[in-house]
């Protein structure tokens, strides 16, 4: 027997809800992999895991990045950090949220800049 339209809503407003909970999930997993990094321990992120800036660096001159399941409450971050290859003896930037900095991903409209390292292809 097929199902009622109201049915069909429950169910999608299910899965929705499920979806949502999955992301949420994963961008806690995530976030706490950053703070296990910022703190100095933890596992680095692959470059392929990682959304670099167009343009935006660190003093240390690594670029500013963010992991891609980050979720919407995320930082921009300096990428050696994330990648686990940052200079201690250097300063590196404050954490950027995305509520408050308006900073221009690789990719994103018109522009076509990256501070990806150079051997690594935008995801």
């Amino acid at each position: 027997m097929p199902m009622t339209d109201d049915e069909i809503l429950a169910r999608a407003r299910e899965i929705e809800r499920q979806r949502s909970d999955a992301r949420v999930t994963e961008a806690r997993t995530v976030e706490a992999r950053v703070q296990a990094l910022l703190a100095g321990r933890g596992e680095p992120f692959a470059l392929d895991e990682l959304r670099y800036s167009a343009s935006a660096r660190c003093p240390c001159g690594a670029g500013l990045a963010y992991p891609l399941k980050v979720g919407l409450r995320g930082c921009w971050d300096c990428s050696a950090i994330l990648t686990g290859t940052a200079d201690v003896a250097v300063m590196h930037t404050d954490r950027k949220p995305f509520a408050f900095w308006s900073i221009r991903s690789e990719g994103e409209g018109d522009h076509d800049g990256t501070t990806r390292p150079a051997a690594t292809e935008a995801v």
